[in-house]
């Protein structure tokens, strides 16, 4: 099939698109998370532990699929920045997370925005429409995740996947 391939066809294939909405969704979002102080990666973390509750980095970085040294840093940052608070009493060497009030404010901030930028992606599509692009968008991640090897979230015991949560 390769070689069927028009030259040059890695400008408009599906992965440029894909990229291509990343980036323009992340122009989007970009004065909304210098506003809320959040930074790359930081609200995806707190929805997290919206959903899960107290979670340690080891939690977080095999839901997301990331390394734990990473997820150390940003929950660093996290905790630094007043959003989350570490939980006391706990194994210093397993350390566990949970949001503050601030960081619950500020994700109820960032859910009504993802909100209003997923009304502008999906402006003049019918509901049948948008329960498409979730479903396609799901097996979507659902395939590359085979391609991979490996599934980062079980989807039964996922409850952001039945309620086609932002991010």
């Amino acid at each position: 099939m390769a070689s069927s391939l028009p030259f040059g066809f890695s400008l408009t294939d599906l992965h440029m698109q894909v990229s291509a909405m990343f980036h323009l969704m992340r122009a989007c979002n970009h004065d909304k998370v210098v506003e809320l102080g959040l930074g790359p990666g930081r609200p995806r973390v707190l929805s997290y532990l919206a959903v899960y509750g107290a979670s340690t980095q080891r939690d977080v970085a095999r839901y997301f699929g990331i390394d734990a040294a990473a997820v150390s840093r940003m929950l660093d940052g996290l905790v630094r920045d007043g959003f989350v608070r570490i939980v006391p009493g706990r194994d210093r060497r397993c350390r566990v997370v949970e949001l503050t009030e601030f960081g619950c404010t500020t994700l109820s901030a960032w859910d009504r925005w993802c909100a209003d930028v997923d009304e502008v992606m999906l402006e003049g599509f019918s509901d049948e429409e948008r329960a498409a692009v979730t479903d396609m968008f799901d097996r979507i991640c659902a395939n590359m995740r085979a391609h991979l090897g490996r599934n980062v979230v079980d989807k039964e015991d996922d409850p952001l996947e039945t309620e086609a949560a932002h991010e």
